[in-house]
């Protein structure tokens, strides 16, 4: 392989986004956004560096901007839509979510569903929700809280701080702050709104809902762009999954299959162009020093696939839940913070990522060595609401679920429609009301060895054991339905796998023969052969990376597919063939393709028979793009 051979390899990296500026839009924003562009503004760009610095180039389709106490600023939030146009039970809003590689105990991959806040309008699709583009803003809390006045709303957030007696880092990060507003006002209200407590955080949602629905123009922005059916949205924490479904790329994320990707960058290198952390900063490391590590909102760094910045890093961000041990289940802690800080090491931001803030902190007793921490009692000492110098606030624009009489009722009649489609048999709802039917089958038939019943009871029984038996005909037809769709989804993502892995393959051999010319002396080994070589290093292992986080997706594809066949093979075959009839009707000879399908269906018949392991379809993957690449 020549130097200019490689180059063009190097030439094609460059095409798909490496070393692009640092402010064009990511490579792994989805094509759907393609067209839009975020301008960064310098850091002395006026009041609105403190709440837009990098304004959206069609903010009328993406955006919404609402006004703010005193007139100066704004809060900017981005669209985040899910999938589906109906209120209950899309299939497509069940996502996966949670670390793939398993090395976070508090975040499991998982299956959980996401819903949006308000019906599509006249010509859409999907429900959704907004977002905020930033975190909050020293300036915009300020705003808030001195009902526009800043420099009334800075005096009551510092004198919170200044409160925190038994919280160093808080009264720190007051002094900083006051240092920050003399030097320059303007970037220090620019920086993340931090150190506050969890009921100062909800008074100031109070405050600026109150204020705006008895303001004119923001009421009628938010009537115009967010309301369900006449109730007007309202600024609260976000959930859980409403954050991890933005920060992922949301529904675009979800259609180009970028969804699955742990975090907006696909090479490690590229780290530092979307988050900060102190790891990547050359910071130090003196606890007395970490409060000065935080950047300006928006800073140099790239936004996430959803045009979201400091998504990861930064400020950790509250959620509007607590804490359980996993995100929809477990037992219940202090409040939920997602995305991480500036104290994270890079290698931990990833869109799973879940922090637990304390509502309230202490200082722990006396130490055997005698020194006292706290109160010489042994008990622990209160030293006021929790404040975090790494946590901030990114705000979404939500609604209520029962907004009018006229609503519920509308609500409760697609509840009854919904349920004789069997659309919601895949939701936890439905998958739970299965368990509750197989209880009842239970005692159906423990009643069969009950003494002589009434004529009465008979008719009864025999009733139940029609509507039962009507019931699992509608099942098994569900099931057959939910077989093929797992089947086509399954085999999608081998067919991704086996891609990920050609590509692995690709650059490790082309690294080889680039390796073998150098020591020939066919090639030189300079800078350009040096950059070449690093290339295809970081590309391979980045390619086997995307291959582990879809084997993971994959893996839970497989065993919904051998579950909802409740154990049938029949299930599963007549799924396949269903899929290789489909591919044959369109004309798709594709042996990958061919080969990915015969793989679901053996990997989901494994399950039931136990003949193979997750590790064994693991190496069938690695002999599949071998054998691929030998013959092609």
């Amino acid at each position: 392989m020549t130097v200019r051979a490689a180059l063009g390899v190097l030439a094609c990296l460059a095409a798909a986004g490496f070393g692009r500026p640092l402010h064009a839009a990511p490579a792994s924003q989805p094509a759907a956004a393609a067209a839009e562009t975020l301008a960064c503004r310098p850091a002395d760009g006026g009041d609105r560096m403190m709440f837009d610095p990098c304004p959206s180039t069609v903010p009328s389709k993406t955006e919404l901007h609402l006004p703010m106490p005193g007139g100066r600023l704004e809060l900017v939030f981005r669209r985040v839509e899910v999938p589906g146009a109906h209120f209950w039970c899309d299939r497509g809003r069940l996502v996966t979510m949670g670390n793939g590689s398993g090395n976070d105990p508090f975040a499991p991959v998982q299956k959980v569903p996401v819903a949006g806040a308000f019906p599509p309008g006249e010509g859409a699709e999907n429900w959704f929700y907004y977002l905020g583009k930033y975190e909050l803003t020293l300036g915009q809390a300020a705003a808030i809280a001195g009902d526009g006045d800043i420099d009334a709303g800075l005096r009551s957030i510092l004198a919170g701080l200044d409160a925190a007696r038994g919280q160093p880092e808080a009264r720190q990060l007051a002094g900083w702050t006051r240092e920050q507003l003399a030097a320059n006002r303007t970037l220090a209200l620019s920086h993340p709104a931090r150190g506050l407590s969890l009921s100062e955080v909800q008074q100031l949602f109070e405050r600026y809902n109150s204020w705006c629905y008895a303001d004119r123009a923001c009421l009628t922005v938010i009537a115009n762009a967010a309301t369900l059916d006449g109730a007007p949205g309202f600024l609260r924490l976000p959930t859980e999954i409403e954050w991890e479904h933005a920060a992922r790329g949301g529904l675009p994320a979800l259609r180009d299959r970028s969804y699955s990707r742990s975090q907006p960058y696909q090479q490690p290198a590229d780290f530092h162009r979307y988050a900060v952390s102190r790891s990547e900063e050359g910071a130090p490391v003196a606890d007395d020093d970490l409060v000065t590590g935080v950047r300006r909102i928006g800073g140099d760094r790239l936004p996430s696939p959803g045009g979201f910045f400091d998504i990861l890093g930064n400020v950790q961000e509250l959620s509007a839940g607590m804490f359980l041990t996993e995100m929809s289940q477990g037992k219940a802690g202090g409040i939920t913070a997602r995305g991480g800080s500036w104290q994270n090491d890079s290698s931990l931001l990833t869109y799973a990522l879940r922090s637990e803030f304390r509502p309230y902190a202490w200082l722990p007793p006396a130490n055997p060595s005698g020194v006292s921490l706290g109160e010489p009692s042994g008990l622990p000492t209160f030293a006021g609401p929790g404040r975090d110098p790494f946590t901030g606030i990114r705000p979404v624009v939500g609604s209520v679920n029962k907004p009018t009489t006229r609503f519920v009722r509308t609500v409760e009649s697609l509840a009854a429609e919904t349920a004789t489609r069997g659309c919601r048999d895949v939701t936890p709802l439905g998958l739970s009301v299965r368990s509750l039917q197989a209880v009842a089958e239970e005692a159906l038939r423990s009643s069969a060895n009950t003494p002589p019943r009434s004529d009465r009871a008979n008719a009864l029984v025999a009733e139940v054991e029609q509507k039962l038996a009507a019931a699992h005909r509608r099942i098994a037809e569900e099931n057959k339905q939910l077989c093929r769709m797992l089947m086509r989804a399954g085999s999608s993502v081998a067919d991704n796998q086996i891609r990920f892995l050609l590509e692995a393959l690709y650059f490790e051999t082309a690294a080889t023969e680039l390796e073998a010319s150098i020591r020939s002396g066919a090639v030189t080994l300079d800078d350009h052969a040096r950059e070449t070589l690093d290339t295809m290093g970081r590309r391979n292992g980045q390619s086997l990376r995307d291959f582990e986080t879809e084997f993971t997706v994959y893996e839970d594809v497989v065993r919904q597919l051998a579950a909802v066949s409740d154990r049938d093979a029949a299930c599963i075959n007549d799924a396949h063939d269903d899929a290789a009839a489909y591919f044959a009707s369109k004309g798709i000879s594709d042996p990958i393709k061919t080969h990915s399908l015969r793989a679901t269906r053996q990997h989901a018949l494994s399950i039931i028979g136990g003949s193979l392991s997750p590790d064994d379809w693991r190496d069938q993957f690695m002999n599949l793009a071998r054998e691929y690449r030998e013959t092609h």
